[in-house]
């Protein structure tokens, strides 16, 4: 469990009883439209920039650059922090997306909280209470989710940041307050591509990692 110890705390301050406990145990050691922390989809969780769709494609010669990238950001945390592991956290990142989706379409702002940086819990705070003025209920359904790639990972002033890719499955609709349907298909099961970057400063005892931005990639 040493190796999980950086979710341990995350989770113990956003759910409760056994959620908790699962996420914690992964986490330690699932795609929105960005435009800073102000602009949000209606039936997802908030987008914190839009690239071209040109930008997704790499040349060969720009991936073996982001792949030594991406190494050498291991090898600098681990010099901070030998007990990160970074399967373990890309599994525990699909546990954090899934609960902040979840938070966000219940309003759980405890939890929401607990996991976001400032700016982009102001960000969701603002797209909540937009819904709530509309008398608007989100409902989310998360069929599936995985990290499919990692863009970066780098460490500046002791603060750690990982940009990972994600693909799901969601359905989302959107209700009147009395349960009638506004938008979205029950029985339609939508793809999504989200980039998210997480941080956290290795010097910190406190093993919490914050979801720092988000983008919508489709």
């Amino acid at each position: 469990m040493d190796s999980f110890q950086f979710i341990d705390i995350i989770l113990l301050a956003m759910v409760a009883g056994f959620l908790v406990l699962r996420l914690r145990s992964s986490l330690g050691r699932r795609t929105g439209h960005e435009q800073g922390p102000k602009t949000f989809s209606s039936e997802k969780v908030v987008s914190i920039n839009k690239n071209d769709e040109s930008q997704a494609y790499e040349h060969e010669d720009e991936k073996n650059h982001s792949n030594s990238g991406i190494n050498t950001g291991i090898s600098e945390i681990l010099n901070l922090d030998p007990s990160f592991n970074i399967d373990e956290f890309n599994s525990g990142a699909v546990k954090a997306f899934e609960i902040i989706l979840y938070a966000f379409s219940k309003k759980d702002t405890d939890t929401l909280d607990s996991l976001l940086s400032k700016d982009v819990f102001n960000a969701f705070m603002t797209s909540i209470n937009e819904r709530e003025e509309a008398c608007e209920v989100l409902e989310t359904k998360i069929i599936k989710v995985e990290v499919s790639k990692i863009i970066s990972i780098g460490v500046k002033d002791s603060l750690a940041s990982i940009t990972l890719e994600f693909i799901s499955e969601q359905v989302n609709l959107i209700n009147s307050q009395d349960g009638k349907l506004i938008e979205g298909d029950p029985d339609q099961i939508e793809s999504y591509k989200d980039q998210w970057t997480f941080h956290k400063s290795l010097n910190d005892k406190d093993p919490n990692w914050e979801l720092a931005s988000t983008k919508s990639l489709g």
